[in-house]
């Protein structure tokens, strides 16, 4: 269990730090729509995280 968090947090850092290069690096719309995904994507799975960690904390 406890590796399925860990890589979590890693998948929801690389997507951060993905969109936020795509989105101050690029000049596409397609790209900064594409990176607006990615930020969104990381939030619901970092807020999941964090409700699994809280949860699994009151067994």
């Amino acid at each position: 269990m406890l590796s399925r968090r860990i890589a979590l947090s890693i998948l929801v850092a690389a997507l951060l730090l993905s969109a936020t290069v795509m989105a101050t690096q690029s000049e596409l719309q397609l790209l900064r729509q594409v990176s607006q995904g990615l930020f969104v994507a990381a939030n619901v799975l970092g807020v999941w995280l964090v409700v699994s960690l809280m949860r699994s904390g009151r067994r």
